[in-house]
This record gives structure tokens, C-alpha cells and sequence, in this order.
């Protein structure tokens, strides 16, 4: 029988693979905005529930950025992105990994949505480090006034640009399903929002 761990990095493995293959699709994707910090882009998939990918280069050393992303995610999503209400990790195994639970506000009389989801760091090379997020497949109890969402993926790749690991090529994909009865329109407007975070989190990484 597998251990809760290696569920989870099945998951986890499944979620980058299909991730990756969007990012490296560079058909169907619409540039939504752009200006000195970051371009932010969207494309429609099979589920009716758009992707978002953002893209931005800064003169910060890649491997530094990425530890500072998974050491204050926490406080990173709580203080630049109003959508999370609450933020907190629930366990860490072995290899560093974690479970974390978010939950987001109420968005007027839509319930606030809750999620328990894996969370790893893995370097690919040298000059790749990658922070993924995605569902837990395991049981978890949800708050009695909140419907369970779902995250495909919440993908964070840190480069180094040109071989130079003083800089920085950041990629980010994500896919969120709120589920419950909200139609698609309403959720695509929602995940747009995540551009706004990365914007604001690259100007915060920009000023480390």
C-alpha cells in the first residue's frame, strides 16, 4: 500500500506533467496584460476553466527567490492577495513537503471556498527550481460553513536567465475550480485575479 506521501507525489507528479504541457503549448494563450513587472496570459481548456500563466524577468538570483517564495508563502498569499482568509500548514513530511489548508473570504453571498493541498519544491538543475501546489487526494474535514474547491495546479518555476543565476526567469501556471454551482464566467473572472497576486508578488521580490 502506498504511504500518504508517495499518494501525494503521484498527484503532484500528474499535476506538473499536465501543467508543463500547457506552458510549453505556446498555441491558444492570449496575452490579458503587460508592463515592466510582468505579462499575464489566459487560455480556455477542456473544462471550461481557464488557465493563467504570468511571465517576468528580474535581476534577482533565482535560487534566492525561490527559497524566499517557499519559506513566506504564507505570508506572501495573506498579505498580497485578499482572496485568502486563512493560510496554514498542517503537516510536513520527510522529504520537506507539505500540506498546507487555505481558505478563501466570502465573495457576497457565495460561500468562501476551502482546499487542502500538497505542496513540494524540487530542483530539476542546476539553474531550475520549481515550486508546485495542487489538491491533496487524501480525506480532509472541510469548515462546516465552506464548499471544498479544488487546485489543479499552482505552479512557480524560478530560472536562471541565460545561464546567469543572478537573474531571475519566473513562469507561473494555476488552475482553480471553486466547484459548487458558480458558472464558468464566474470562476474565469476569479482566477484572473491570480495575475494581480503574481504582480504583486514579483514587485515585492523585486524589492528584496
Amino acid at each position: 500500500m502506498s504511504s500518504e506521501l508517495e499518494v501525494n507525489q503521484e498527484k503532484a507528479g500528474q499535476a506538473f506533467e499536465d501543467g508543463m504541457n500547457l506552458i510549453q503549448d505556446i498555441g491558444g494563450w492570449t496575452e490579458l496584460s503587460s508592463n515592466s513587472d510582468i505579462t499575464v496570459y489566459q487560455r480556455p481548456t477542456d473544462s471550461g476553466i481557464n488557465a493563467v500563466k504570468t511571465e517576468a524577468f528580474f535581476n534577482k538570483p533565482f535560487a534566492q527567490m525561490a527559497d524566499y517564495c517557499w519559506n513566506h508563502w504564507k505570508d506572501l498569499e495573506m498579505t498580497l492577495w485578499d482572496v485568502i482568509r486563512y493560510i496554514d500548514y498542517l503537516k510536513e513530511y520527510e522529504d520537506g513537503s507539505r500540506i498546507r489548508v487555505e481558505r478563501t473570504r466570502n465573495f457576497g453571498p457565495v460561500s468562501p471556498r476551502e482546499g487542502y493541498l500538497y505542496y513540494s519544491k524540487q530542483q530539476l538543475d542546476e539553474s531550475t527550481i520549481v515550486l508546485l501546489a495542487t489538491s491533496s487526494p487524501l480525506e480532509f474535514p472541510i469548515t462546516a460553513d465552506c464548499v471544498k474547491g479544488e487546485l489543479k495546479f499552482g505552479i512557480q518555476i524560478f530560472e536562471a536567465v541565460a545561464g546567469d543565476a543572478n537573474k531571475t526567469h519566473l513562469t507561473t501556471l494555476d488552475q482553480a475550480d471553486p466547484k459548487g454551482s458558480l458558472p464558468n464566467f464566474v470562476v474565469n473572472e476569479v482566477n484572473l485575479d491570480r495575475g494581480k497576486f503574481y504582480e504583486a508578488l514579483v514587485k515585492k521580490l523585486k524589492s528584496l
